[in-house]
């Protein structure tokens, strides 16, 4: 059901004044929201393993609902910081293409 007029200037009025509790939050996935208690990494931390981990959970959020731009930005900017091996495929020689221009 639609909001009332009433409530939407409601609504931008407790906005403007910084009081956010009438604001509509969208709902986020629990595969995004649920990562755990934050921990020390310490010197186990390894970067690829996590971006690919990272990769994992937002692709799996994405194909649940494909009509979210955040989280497909996400996931396209998570692929592209994920180190490719030079021998691993077409999109090493691509690379390699940009690089020597």
């Amino acid at each position: 059901m639609a909001d009332s007029g009433a409530l939407r200037q409601q609504r931008y009025k407790h906005h403007r004044q910084g009081d956010h509790h009438l604001c509509k939050h969208e709902q986020i996935g629990n595969a995004i929201a649920d990562f755990g208690p934050p921990g020390d990494p310490g010197d186990d931390l390894d970067p690829a393993a996590e971006l690919r981990a990272l990769a994992g959970r937002l692709a799996a959020v994405h194909q649940e609902d494909p009509s979210r731009a955040d989280i497909a930005r996400e996931l396209r900017a998570t692929l592209l910081a994920i180190q490719v091996p030079d021998e691993d495929t077409e999109l090493a020689e691509l690379m390699r293409g940009f690089a020597d221009t």
